[in-house]
């Protein structure tokens, strides 16, 4: 969806920014042994003082984890990864919310953003659960890539075929007693 970028968002990603890249050096240098709880200890109050609101700023390590966390576990691990492209993680609920009704986006330490784009079939997803959400900026222009997730029910198995496919033949059946052999 397309957001209209505010200076208060432009804010908001700039201090992310600054508190991913804060972020990413402290594991670096530390390389914690219990990394959520030793990664909260040491860098919440620094990216609270950058003004990023709480949630925001759990995001925020929790973002730069997930990144470490790709590189240490590359076997051909190369240099450390550096923060290029930012996209700021957001929580539902906790971060953002959307309000179809009235086509705005509530983002913490923003407010409202009016939705200026989306895709034609929105309302074939309205009633899918929302996960997290990606914004990102890109040529002056703000975007939210939210995840959904579809409610489904398993379907039910009534009859089922096996089917064996060996060197000899082809065996097709429902059990031990009811099955064909196909030579090949």
């Amino acid at each position: 969806m397309k957001v209209s970028p505010t200076a208060t968002l432009l804010s908001l990603v700039e201090r992310y920014e600054k508190g991913l890249r804060f972020v990413s050096e402290w594991l670096r240098e530390n390389r914690p042994k219990k990394l959520l709880k030793d990664t909260h200890k040491g860098t919440y109050e620094v990216l609270r003082e950058l003004n990023l609101p709480s949630k925001v700023a759990q995001d925020c390590y929790r973002d730069a984890i997930a990144k470490y966390k790709s590189w240490l576990n590359n076997p051909k691990r190369s240099r450390y990864p550096t923060v290029r492209n930012v996209s700021v993680w957001l929580t539902p609920t906790l971060s953002f919310s959307i309000d179809f009704n009235k086509m705005v986006v509530r983002i913490a330490g923003v407010g409202e953003l009016k939705i200026e784009g989306y895709p034609r079939n929105l309302s074939e997803y309205k009633d899918w659960e929302m996960r997290e959400a990606r914004l990102v900026l890109r040529d002056a222009k703000a975007y939210l890539k939210v995840s959904l997730l579809k409610d489904w029910k398993e379907p039910e198995v009534n009859d089922s075929v096996a089917v064996d496919i060996n060197m000899a033949d082809v065996v097709v059946g429902e059990d031990d007693e009811k099955y064909v052999r196909i030579p090949t």
